[in-house]
């Protein structure tokens, strides 16, 4: 048998000193060798109990408890959380976690169809500008405490806005509606024109420019291609260099078959200098 080196007696004599310092202070020292620190991450989601004198690791979701000992396998806990429906409810809206399907009933002519809904955030903000435009509603209304409110007892989801977000989102739908009628325009072969001009209360002269055309269907349609401040006085000149840059600026100068104005003697010196 081997003698004990000093090296040897000078450790044994440390963890002596320490399982002592461990007494003193109430801590098993057996206990405190053997434990280890839990690294799975499954311990996030479990808890170890004692049942009946049996180690059991019990799910914090459903409050299953299964057979697990101390310094085991992990795997089926790991899969208990796969299946663990009271869990998978609570990751519902939660990106990092499974989307639990809401459905929602679609009525087209009359007809309800069952579909899956899914919230579309873009699409809500899309609508909102939409509703903002057509009944020129304040940006402001936007903040309102109630709205946000009304908004989210429609959807808890609705995350509410700022009106500068809105007037930002104004502005790049009306940049993405201009492209898609560029677009259509490049196909169309004629185009008529009518402009109303007039004064508004602040004394600020404005024109409106309006585009008629037939669509590969043949429907009539109409579209508001340019709204501007026109600077006084309403010459024929400005007139006519504000239509002008109008109908370049949507590549449309060469399409133009007839332009309708107003009787006012500065629409017909604008028509002759448009000829």
């Amino acid at each position: 048998m081997s003698r004990p080196t000093k090296a040897n007696i000078v450790i044994d004599m440390e963890d002596v000193d320490k399982d002592d310092e461990m007494d003193e202070m109430g801590i098993d020292a057996t206990e405190a060798k053997t434990s280890r620190k839990k690294r799975s991450v499954v311990w996030k989601e479990f808890e170890i109990i004692t049942n009946s004198g049996d180690m059991k690791a019990r799910c914090n979701h459903c409050k299953h408890n299964l057979a697990y000992k101390k310094g085991g396998a992990t795997t089926h806990l790991k899969r208990h959380l796969k299946l663990c429906t009271p869990r998978k409810a609570t990751l519902v809206g939660n990106d990092k976690g499974p989307k639990q399907s809401l459905l929602s009933f679609d009525v087209t002519e009359g007809d309800e169809m069952l579909s899956i809904f899914k919230y579309d955030k873009g699409k809500v903000r899309e609508e909102l500008v939409k509703m903002f435009v057509v009944h020129e509603y304040p940006f402001r209304m936007v903040e309102h405490e109630f709205f946000t409110k009304f908004c989210r007892s429609l959807n808890p989801k609705y995350e509410p806005i700022k009106r500068q977000t809105l007037k930002l989102d104004c502005m790049k739908m009306y940049i993405s509606e201009k492209e898609s009628l560029k677009l259509a325009l490049a196909d169309i072969n004629k185009i008529s024109l009518t402009s109303d001009l007039w004064t508004s209360n602040q004394s600020i002269g404005y024109m409106c420019l309006t585009g008629h055309f037939l669509d590969s269907e043949w429907k009539l349609q109409k579209r508001i291609l340019n709204f501007c401040p026109l600077e006084p006085l309403h010459t024929g000149l400005a007139i006519v260099d504000s239509i002008i840059e109008c109908l370049i600026d949507w590549g449309i100068e060469d399409k133009i078959s007839t332009i309708t104005l107003d009787n006012a003697s500065s629409n017909d010196l604008a028509v002759r200098v448009l000829k």
